[in-house]
């Protein structure tokens, strides 16, 4: 068996062993992860009919709810946006284990790949723009050809229908590597080619705004009330800091390469690493930088195997690999502790769940009590998506209630929109304030200010407005 044939066998080998990892770290999460279920309660949202922006307030893109919107027509079950998730995460892994490969050897590839699972969690938006951004590099390294320039406007343009801020500098980013990388006579008709390709999927975007009707609600979530998110929810984990420093270590591994072998193929990882980790602004935490410390990794396994490579064997990988794998099936499997699989929840099959779970189910059913007596229960709490969910229904703008969330309308205006009417009950956590950072201020003040308390569930009280 000759030396490729026995490497592509071990990468599909290996290529299995993660997919199934990823799969059982992604499946095995217990409900109520709010990070997973506000981007999921879109989705469902858009299966009924919903349109985002119009409908439904957010501040990002839409194109991943859109896809994963998809599959959820045909069975919207939770169980169902996971294998999505997993997928998607597999297809990452999958892509960043052969970058790797070819920088160094499979039996590199595998260890680091299985050290990012570890840090994985629930998929969204920023793992679809990243997955745009391995494509590009990716492709990036093939034959010269206005085709390819083409295809890589594409991939640049959905990156920045998966998020605007990073996928708009990635477009730049890459404008400037076809620039660098097209010979002088070709240059101009390679740039038209490559935002040719870019104009394709921002036109077919215009088209699918204007036709829902909502293109003016798309600046205003998208674009001007960006500035509301970044001043209101900045965050700084210093738990991040040394993910941020191997990030940074992958950039100086890029310069070191760059100069050592003029290869543009590491001048396009800089421009995408320095991308990339915009994701991670203005919420500086292990979520959002955790995408530019994996595409680091590129770079930094080829400095080790250029300098280091006569001492790492693939003993070492044997001997590791196995533990990464052995620790990922502990993370999934010790997750599971207290929690239990019932078909009590309608979009909850399959899901491991816990007491707290039907904590929540109780309030959504004595929500749904007072909607049989003709009233109307807004939630207001980081856990509306949650509580709705488990109602089997959407209600936006509340099911992401939060700063920057809500375009440029200030968050009191829809407050006292509803309280205008005498059937409406307000129901919030005595911790609002505490919450989430990303709760907006002076909600709580306003609404026991005005309004008295009726009933209440655990820390959460049932509010109607005060009589005029």
């Amino acid at each position: 068996m000759n030396t490729n044939t026995k490497n592509h066998k071990l990468f599909l080998l290996f290529g299995v062993i993660v997919t199934l990892l990823i799969s059982a770290r992604v499946i095995l999460i217990p409900f109520g992860d709010l990070d997973e279920i506000w981007v999921y309660n879109i989705s469902r949202g858009i299966t009924e009919g919903l349109v985002p922006y119009k409908d439904m307030g957010m501040v990002f893109m839409p194109l991943y709810n859109l896809i994963f919107a998809v599959p959820l027509l045909i069975c919207r079950n939770l169980i169902v946006y996971r294998i999505m998730s997993a997928a998607l995460l597999s297809a990452i892994s999958l892509i960043l284990m052969k970058a790797i490969s070819n920088e160094s050897s499979v039996w590199y590839a595998l260890p680091v790949v299985l050290s990012t699972v570890l840090l994985m969690d629930t998929a969204n938006y920023n793992y679809l723009l990243f997955l745009f951004a391995l494509l590009i590099f990716v492709f990036n390294q093939k034959t010269r050809s206005y085709k390819r320039n083409v295809l890589l406007g594409v991939f640049a343009a959905l990156a920045a229908l998966s998020r605007q801020t990073t996928g708009s500098i990635l477009i730049v980013a890459e404008l400037v590597f076809i620039i660098v990388d097209s010979e002088k006579r070709g240059r101009i008709k390679s740039v038209l080619m490559y935002l040719a390709g870019v104009s394709v999927p921002c036109v077919l975007f215009l088209i699918y705004l204007l036709a829902t009707g909502s293109f003016l609600d798309f600046w205003d979530h998208c674009f001007f009330a960006l500035f509301i998110f970044g001043s209101g929810n900045r965050l700084f984990d210093e738990s991040a800091l040394f993910h941020i420093l191997i990030s940074l270590v992958g950039i100086l591994a890029d310069i070191f390469l760059i100069k050592k072998s003029g290869d543009k193929k590491y001048i396009s990882h800089l421009l995408i690493a320095l991308t990339l980790i915009t994701i991670a602004l203005p919420l500086i935490d292990l979520n959002h930088i955790i995408m530019a410390e994996m595409f680091s990794f590129i770079p930094i396994v080829r400095f080790i195997k250029v300098y280091a490579g006569k001492y790492l064997k693939p003993l070492y990988s044997i001997a590791v690999s196995p533990l990464l794998a052995i620790a990922v099936v502990f993370m999934a499997v010790a997750g599971l502790q207290g929690t239990y699989f019932t078909d009590r929840y309608n979009e909850l099959s399959l899901i491991p769940v816990t007491d707290i779970t039907e904590d929540y189910y109780q309030i959504a059913m004595k929500n749904k009590a007072y909607e049989e007596q003709g009233r109307h229960v807004v939630v207001l709490s980081q856990t509306s998506s949650l509580i709705s969910l488990l109602e089997d229904e959407c209600n936006y703008p509340f099911d992401l209630f939060q700063t920057g969330s809500l375009g440029t309308e200030d968050p009191i205006f829809f407050i006292e929109e509803i309280l205008q009417s005498p059937d409406t009950i307000i129901l919030m956590p005595d911790n609002y304030p505490d919450e989430n950072f990303e709760n907006p201020d002076g909600v709580f003040e306003y609404v026991t200010d005005n309004c008295s308390v009726i009933d209440d569930y655990g820390q959460f009280r049932y509010y109607q407005r005060l009589a005029r």
